[in-house]
């Protein structure tokens, strides 16, 4: 299903978050494990997962091309405590 704005009602949301809608709609948070950027190497917006845990931090790949983003190890705390870290 493609990625769509949407507007809701409820406040407990995530600006920018990328969410999947079940079968009843009720609206599920993929972060950490999977993130919504710009890419900064073609610059468009695409969908990260974690890819490879060097030292310092963690390489988010991109679904759509490939393109990897790297991530400070204190940014990866998310990572952590759900157990992909």
């Amino acid at each position: 299903m493609p990625t769509k704005a949407a507007i809701s009602l409820r406040h407990d949301l995530e600006p920018g978050s990328l969410y999947l809608r079940d079968s009843t709609h009720e609206l599920h948070l993929l972060r950490p494990f999977l993130t919504g950027e710009v890419c900064p190497v073609c610059r468009a917006w695409s969908t990260f997962h974690a890819d490879l845990v060097p030292k310092g931090g963690v390489q988010l790949k991109s679904l759509e091309h490939g393109h990897v983003l790297h991530q400070p190890a204190g940014k990866s705390k998310a990572l952590v405590d759900v157990g992909l870290l």
